[in-house]
């Protein structure tokens, strides 16, 4: 049982040192680009359209990373009302099945939104074709996910925050 968290663990600190590095560069770039469209609205009086487009997109690839670095951190919602009535014990047994729950609903979240983006790649008119590869995010974001609820349900979470 230990080599299934000498493999995990080193794949949980090299998704979370990328996604670091991903939503790090998503921030600037969206600052960057807020910039540089606020400037052209005020001094041109002017535009870039497709500057908006591109800065939704960054929110959401923010949003992702900054959730699934959530879940590695065990910094995530969580409902406590139950807590002080459960052993310690039990409590361990009852965040393993949540956090696998919170996987499969992930992976479901995944598939469905992998089917949006087909659609999307199949159907969106020509003009708007450049924009369809940034919505992978949501997929990858919901893959990412479901990878990190589950190296937590089955290797459990760093010690530095163990759910107590």
């Amino acid at each position: 049982m230990k080599l299934l968290p000498r493999i995990l663990n080193p794949l949980r600190k090299f998704l979370f040192r990328l996604e670091l590095f991903v939503a790090g560069a998503s921030l600037l770039g969206l600052l960057f680009l807020s910039l540089l469209q606020i400037l052209a609205r005020d001094l041109f009086n002017t535009g870039f359209p497709s500057i908006d487009i591109l800065i939704r997109h960054l929110v959401l690839i923010v949003i992702f990373m900054g959730a699934t670095m959530a879940v590695d951190e065990n910094k995530h919602i969580k409902l406590d009302a139950a807590n002080a009535f459960i052993k310690k014990t039990t409590k361990w047994y009852i965040f393993r099945i949540v956090l696998l729950l919170a996987a499969i609903i992930s992976a479901v979240f995944c598939f469905y939104a992998g089917m949006f983006w087909l659609d999307e790649w199949n159907y969106s008119p020509v003009n708007e074709k450049w924009a369809v590869p940034l919505l992978s995010v949501m997929p990858i974001g919901f893959g990412l996910l479901t990878i990190h609820f589950s190296i937590a349900a089955l290797v459990g979470l760093p010690h530095r925050n163990k759910q107590s």
